[in-house]
């Protein structure tokens, strides 16, 4: 470890303590309260912090490794870290610093030693002094939003922002939460109130208030699926209510979009607790999200959708002792939407820095996956992605962009070739020439394989079209709507090929009551009509 902008001596000592297998608590303090007013210059700043935060990390581990050892100093080395977050300054690596400093507090609180934090006064001074200032949006954070867009959903929204203020701060809640439930469920929540009526007396100036307070909504809230019980922080009906729509029906729809982008996370982040009735009216509102300017907006909308169309609700099968997942949102549901969402995603990935945006291409292969269309908008639709392939043809940079291109594709011309097979000639004459490009030019990228022999990795069973065997097909479209995946076998997880047969045609009876048992009588020679029976017997079901 280096620090060029410390003393040789102390840079000496520095070393040698950090990298010792003991804990040095002396000359540690002692780096931890190196002085500011020694150190002018912004680098040399940065350097102190650099040597504060390697502490700090050497505290975390003291504390996994030589818990028993280290009990001893540990009040002394809270208050000497604590102290560094009450100084506030304007140097760039004050931020990392104060990351590692709440990691640290966050062990802490989390370990045997909580009661160091357990105190009505502690809690909320590191709400007030901790939580609170670090949830606000800084200006780094509105300049990557802009400029970075990419980088900012894939720290905010997919998780990859754990060494970021935000979450670093919602976690030492969440682990002052693990013994001090209630206590931080009333801090939070008055805390959430008071942001929230701040931005009600201005709401052109302190919108930063409210975007803090639903996302420490998102952050301490059980979300399904997930363990620990959460913090009960909110009356979520009534925070949906009052909080979220709103934002949602504002006319002034471009305004804000930070703020915007943060409540499509929320519904993102809570669409299985969302009734379908209330989803389905609200989906207009985010429906013309899709076309924001901000392209985190717009990403989010269609993140939201598409992770809207792929729930699925345990339905009990009659008859049986097991439950089948039944998707939630079905071709009814969304057909009267379709038309605007497919318009809206074509007029987005024409925007600036989305004309590669797996986003909006994943959200437009869920849709024609689920929606049933026709007539003028298939011929459209097909068109605008045969020409986004052409186009990509000349650099296939992005590949997750491709492969969702080619599922929407696939999904167009399975779905409406089934409904109307005399559309399938238009769609060869639309495919062939970008597939001829695509096989003249050897395009690696689009091919399932490598040419190495290795197969990409795929996640085929969230993305598979159910497209049924008609006439007309060819080779070429059974090649498109497998292109990009892998050959792995579909089925490797079932255990017992017996039981999964006969409970699936359990279920599929059970659905259609009366239609499989004469085809079984009529189609199936006696032999198998007996072990048939045999194996129903066994694994006790029962073909209706």
């Amino acid at each position: 470890m280096w620090f060029p902008s410390l003393d040789a001596a102390t840079r000496r000592a520095a070393e040698k303590s950090l990298s010792s297998a003991e804990p040095s608590p002396g000359f540690a303090l002692a780096l931890l309260g190196l002085a500011e007013k020694s150190l002018s210059s912004a680098e040399a700043d940065g350097a102190a912090d650099a040597l504060r935060a390697a502490v700090c990390d050497n505290l975390q581990l003291y504390m996994e490794k030589y818990e028993e050892e280290f009990k001893v100093y540990l009040k002394e080395f809270v208050e000497a870290v604590w102290g560094l977050l009450m100084v506030r300054t304007a140097s760039p690596s004050r931020a990392q610093l104060a990351v590692t400093v709440i990691r640290f507090l966050t062990t802490v609180a989390e370990s045997v030693h909580h009661a160091l934090f357990g105190s009505p006064e502690a809690m909320k001074q590191i709400c007030d002094s901790v939580v609170v200032p670090n949830l606000l949006l800084r200006d780094e954070d509105e300049e990557e939003f802009e400029g970075n867009w990419v980088e900012y959903v894939r720290r905010d929204s997919e998780g990859s922002d754990s060494d970021t203020l935000r979450r670093a701060a919602c976690r030492l809640l969440r682990g002052l939460a693990a013994n001090y439930r209630d206590q931080v469920a009333t801090l939070v929540s008055a805390q959430v109130q008071q942001m929230l009526a701040a931005y009600t007396v201005d709401r052109a100036n302190n919108w930063k208030e409210k975007d803090a307070a639903i996302y420490l909504v998102i952050a301490l809230m059980q979300k399904p699926g997930a363990t620990g019980g959460g913090t009960p922080v909110v009356d979520m009906e009534s925070f949906f209510t009052s909080v979220i729509v709103p934002e949602l029906e504002a006319p002034d729809w471009q305004s804000e979009p930070m703020l915007k982008a943060t409540v499509l996370r929320f519904l993102k982040e809570f669409r299985d607790q969302i009734p379908k009735a209330t989803a389905l009216a609200l989906l207009p509102g985010v429906v013309r999200f899709l076309t924001h300017e901000s392209n985190v907006v717009h990403s989010y909308a269609a993140t939201f959708i598409e992770n809207l169309l792929m729930i699925k609700d345990a339905v009990p099968v009659p008859g049986l002792n097991t439950v089948t997942r039944s998707q939630r949102y079905v071709a009814a549901d969304i057909n009267p939407f379709a038309p605007q969402i497919i318009q809206n995603l074509s007029t987005a990935l024409s925007f600036p820095d989305s004309h590669e945006n797996p986003y909006l291409m994943k959200c437009l292969m869920r849709v024609l996956g689920v929606a049933n269309i026709a007539g003028q908008i298939v011929h459209e639709i097909t068109a605008r992605l045969v020409g986004i392939l052409m186009e990509v043809c000349n650099n296939p940079k992005n590949p997750d962009f491709n492969h969702y291109l080619f599922e929407a594709l696939a999904a167009v011309i399975g779905r409406s070739g089934e409904q109307d097979p005399a559309l399938v000639p238009a769609f060869e004459a639309s495919l062939f020439p970008v597939l001829q490009r695509i096989l003249v030019e050897d395009i690696a990228e689009f091919w399932p394989t490598n040419q190495d022999g290795t197969q990409q990795e795929r996640n085929d069973g969230a993305d598979a079209v159910d497209i049924q065997k008609i006439s007309g097909y060819s080779v070429s479209f059974v090649r498109l709507q497998y292109a990009g995946k892998s050959e792995d076998d579909l089925l490797k997880e079932v255990n017992d090929p017996k039981q999964f047969l006969v409970t699936s045609l359990a279920t599929l009876s059970a659905q259609s009551p009366g239609r499989f048992g004469p085809v079984i009588e009529q189609h199936v020679d006696s032999a198998n009509k007996s072990a048939l029976l045999q194996l129903c017997a066994a694994y006790n079901a029962n073909i209706v």
